[in-house]
């Protein structure tokens, strides 16, 4: 149902495309018939034909690029954004090179008055340009792909951390400012992401070249590391023996580092650190979870063992 659904869409465009093609390839004999004392310059009509050929193209080419990456994100995954924005791509050229054959350009003529002209149109479109280069590399040196989950790190994209109470600070590892997603599509211009939040933000190219990015889809390292802590009260251990029972409760972790003790302010209780590895592709937030849950178990028996002795 999807397949014809999507094939319905392209042979529509292409019929309307066409439809349009046709009007604007003759009216000149349309307006003549209709209003024959109008009269319009014959560049008008160059034009005319020239921007529907060039939107006729780019249509049926999104056409075609959409229904491609539906079809094929079921079999290459992600690759299938990729080709897609390939298919793009072709269509700007075709369209391109359409509006220079139908205008018959004179090659020679147009190297003759490139320099002023590149000059002129290189300040005015620089940001345009700076885009459109931009995009070029972060394509051709897959600094970011389609459908990788990255953070970009930037002061050109405004992201502000929420104020919390300080003690909120000690239950994360550290704070990255910056905007946390998966990149769904990418073009000349600019790139789409998807937040964590469910919110499509698009980032010129330009900006993400020039940021940050922390990648969560990493080439390099095979594992990550999240600090776990709890706080036991001081008469209800034995500092002797907290750190074999730490690493008795999180049998089955990896331990990367500790269990380390941090004296509290209030000198009351102590800090136990405990830093775990978690492998790619894990849930870190289920691994933090789970180990905080017997950790506090380990605390709840502590704490009932010095009731009981107290009771005694």
């Amino acid at each position: 149902m999807l397949g014809d659904a999507l094939l319905k869409k392209i042979i529509y465009v292409t019929i309307a495309v066409a439809i349009i093609i046709a009007i604007a390839f003759n009216i000149h004999e349309i307006i003549s018939r209709v209003f024959p004392s109008t009269e319009i310059p014959p560049n008008a009509y160059y034009a005319i034909k020239a921007v529907a050929t060039a939107l006729g193209i780019i249509w049926i080419t999104y056409a075609i690029a959409s229904t491609i990456r539906v079809r094929l994100s079921q079999l290459v995954g992600t690759k299938a954004y990729q080709i897609a924005t390939l298919i793009k791509i072709s269509g700007y050229l075709i369209a391109v090179l359409a509006v220079v054959a139908m205008a018959g350009a004179d090659l020679s003529g147009l190297l003759a008055g490139g320099v002023v002209t590149g000059l002129v149109l290189g300040i005015a479109l620089q940001p345009v340009l700076s885009n459109f280069f931009a995009g070029i590399l972060i394509m051709s040196t897959r600094m970011v792909e389609i459908g990788n989950r990255v953070r970009i790190l930037s002061t050109s994209i405004p992201y502000v951390v929420p104020i919390l109470p300080a003690y909120k600070f000690f239950s994360v590892d550290f704070v990255e400012t910056g905007f946390k997603g998966v990149i769904v599509d990418m073009n000349f211009f600019y790139a789409k992401m998807v937040t964590d939040e469910g919110r499509e933000l698009k980032i010129p190219n330009m900006m993400l070249m020039n940021a940050a990015i922390v990648d969560y889809s990493p080439e390099f390292s095979k594992k990550e590391t999240v600090s776990v802590r709890v706080e036991l009260p001081l008469q209800s251990i034995n500092p002797a023996e907290i750190e074999d029972r730490v690493r008795n409760a999180l049998q089955g972790f990896e331990i990367v580092s500790g269990p380390y003790l941090n004296e509290q302010s209030d000198k009351e209780h102590v800090i136990v650190i405990v830093k775990l590895g978690v492998s790619n592709g894990e849930d870190w937030r289920r691994v933090k979870s789970e180990a905080l849950k017997r950790l506090l178990t380990l605390r709840k028996q502590l704490v009932e063992a010095m009731s009981v002795q107290k009771t005694a």
